[in-house]
């Protein structure tokens, strides 16, 4: 290097150093390959309408309010001054690591450098970069003031990275290297459980295959490479992604989780309470999407179900469940890389690569630890089945030694009594003998006995017929009173039998349909037809038709009518049967009608039928 290159780089250093003395928050670029612009480095301005220019936004005084992105004012400007003060001649380039913000524009004075965000379509950007990332047109020796827009749509912790073009391409390789490995890993695990679960149809599989692409999702959401490679031309799908993956992440792991360890049937109550865990932050994560609760309330509780959880694995393995263990030693992992992954969004912790992909890291580890713990699980049970078959096998080989010891025992008592038997069948036998010959005897007998029996019952029904027919002849044939006549036909059911006999003596026909065939009806020797269900009393067709006299005082008037050679009166009918005269008249001439229509034969016992019934 010259004397005159020396000399002009010490007054570019002098005047850079006064610059430094009246400008305290400038950035100075020097020799190293990467530098971190802080709070102190840059001035806030809000512009909630965005309407401020950058001439506006110079003539603004010094901003007093710190960064912090509100709901209600989605509009900011950061105004920063970077003086390049190296000699290696390298491109600078300025970064911004939150891939979440709605939309980035830098600007020099009055000129856009470019513009970025997430939502605009990805190929609006310069560079085809997951993160904002633009370059700086920055001389050696020369100071730019840069006037960054941002439009976050919320609390974001503003990291802002200057980069060598060097720097940026070593990173990014090694980044996208990184990436790729760790999408290719988790690609690989669910497919490979994928398999399994479709071998050994393992519920448990399938469940960890869920919670994989599920946090493979969510780091797609996170770390800005879904928008770059599967949806660029979709900036909205950006925004269902981030409001879904974490239910899908909390639904899927409490699900794989439970089929793992069974905490429903080893642990019910605290089953419930992560039940309850993650109804609360369902019903938080609606007041979150509507705008009622912030993003901080929803995230601290979405990590109570998973310490529930992780407490019911330590208690599981504590009483004695072995599979536990690699699962507690796993979910450590994802427990502590997503509460650092949590309080670094919200800038409780430092921002830094191992920081940056916590929950990338705490992933693979866990998707590897609970590898480990399937396989854990399932060599438990297989090693517990092959017990349980050897303990079957060795109670079945005792069945069959207890089996063939109580088969020759049995073998000997049968043998004796069936000794025992044969003699006790040959006494039967000689018993049996005896009593087939003496039943026979009594068969012979009790044959003899029967028809004699026969005989006596054939005499007897045929005597009290012949006497029943003698009392009605003599009753029927001479003049008797009402008690005498009541002998015959004692109550109502007697006569009502008598009508139904003489109606149907020749055989049932429905009037109504002619069908033949009959069943009982509700009243005393009716007849329903089976057909069309029309139901005949024994009365209907008779001149006892509708008749209110007790039928037994009826048939009486009957015979007393019919039987008088000279007639009866109806005073005398009222007499005799004790009731009204105008009703014995009524009576009477109904019956004299019925004897009319019998050709006006008088009364015998073969005409008696044909004064009852009525054509």
């Amino acid at each position: 290097m010259s004397f005159k290159t020396q000399l002009l780089l010490l007054i570019l250093s002098f005047f850079a150093c006064l610059q430094i003395s009246t400008a305290q928050n400038t950035v100075m670029l020097g020799e190293d390959d990467q530098y971190i612009i802080t709070p102190d480095n840059f001035r806030v301005v809000r512009d909630c309408h965005n309407t401020l220019t950058i001439r506006e936004l110079a003539a603004q005084p010094e901003a007093e309010e710190q960064w912090n992105a509100e709901p209600d004012c989605p509009g900011y400007w950061l105004e920063f001054t970077v003086s390049n003060l190296s000699q290696n001649g390298a491109v600078w380039y300025l970064e911004v690591s939150d891939p979440h913000i709605d939309s980035v524009a830098l600007y020099i004075r009055d000129s856009l450098i470019g513009q970025s965000g997430y939502y605009q379509i990805f190929s609006t950007r310069n560079y085809a970069h997951k993160n904002h990332l633009f370059h700086l047109p920055l001389e050696a020796g020369k100071t730019e003031t840069f006037y960054l827009k941002l439009n976050p749509h919320y609390e974001i912790n503003l990291t802002f990275l200057i980069r060598s073009d060097q720097y940026v391409l070593s990173y990014a390789l090694q980044e996208y290297g990184i990436l790729g490995m760790y999408y290719g890993i988790i690609l690989i695990m669910a497919l490979y459980n994928l398999f399994i679960y479709w071998t050994i149809r393992e519920k448990a599989y399938l469940y960890y295959v869920l919670y994989a692409l599920s946090c493979g999702l969510r780091s797609f959401s996170e770390d800005g490479l879904g928008f770059q490679f599967l949806w660029p031309s979709y900036p909205a799908f950006n925004y269902v992604i981030e409001l879904s993956s974490p239910p899908l992440l909390l639904i899927s792991f409490v699900l794989y989780s439970n089929s793992f360890l069974g905490i429903r049937q080893r642990l019910p109550g605290m089953y419930r309470l992560i039940l309850y865990l993650c109804a609360l932050y369902f019903f938080l994560f609606l007041g979150n999407y509507t705008g009622i609760l912030p993003d901080k309330i929803k995230s601290i509780f979405i990590l109570l179900p998973f310490a529930v959880i992780y407490i019911s694995a330590v208690r599981i393995y504590i009483k004695g469940y072995t599979p536990a263990r690699f699962y507690v030693i796993g979910y450590s992992f994802i427990i502590i890389s997503l509460t650092i992954y949590i309080f670094r969004i919200y800038g409780m912790l430092p921002s830094g690569p191992l920081i940056a992909y916590c929950f990338n890291i705490g992933f693979i580890l866990e998707v590897v630890i609970l590898s480990f713990a399937l396989g854990d699980k399932i060599r438990v049970e297989k090693d517990a089945k092959e017990i349980s078959q050897q303990k079957v096998v060795h109670q079945l080989q005792e069945n069959q030694r207890l089996k063939d010891s109580l088969n020759q025992e049995l073998e000997i008592k049968i043998r004796e009594r069936t000794s025992e038997l044969q003699e006790s069948n040959e006494e039967l036998k000689k018993a049996q003998t005896k009593l087939s010959e003496a039943y026979r005897q009594l068969e012979e007998q009790a044959q003899a006995i029967s028809q004699l029996n026969e005989r006596l019952n054939a005499d007897n029904k045929e005597l009290k017929i012949n006497v029943k027919e003698l009392s009605k002849a003599r009753v029927m044939f001479k003049t008797v009173n009402f008690d005498e006549f009541s002998s015959i036909y004692p109550d109502d059911e007697a006569c009502l039998r008598y009508l139904a006999d003489l109606k149907w003596k020749s055989g049932y026909l429905c009037r109504k349909c002619k069908n033949d065939t009959y069943s009982e009806g509700r009243s005393a020797y009716s007849r329903r037809c089976t057909k069309c269900g029309y139901e005949e009393s024994a009365t209907a067709f008779t001149i006892f038709h509708r008749n209110r006299l007790p039928l037994t005082k009826a048939f009486y008037m009957v015979f007393l009518v019919s039987t008088y050679k000279k007639g009866i009166s109806s005073e005398e009918l009222s007499r005799k049967l004790e009731l009204r005269q105008k009703t014995c008249w009524t009576f009477k001439q109904k019956i004299a009608q019925a004897i009319n229509d019998s050709s006006g034969k008088k009364f015998n016992p073969e005409n008696w039928g044909s004064i009852f019934l009525q054509k």
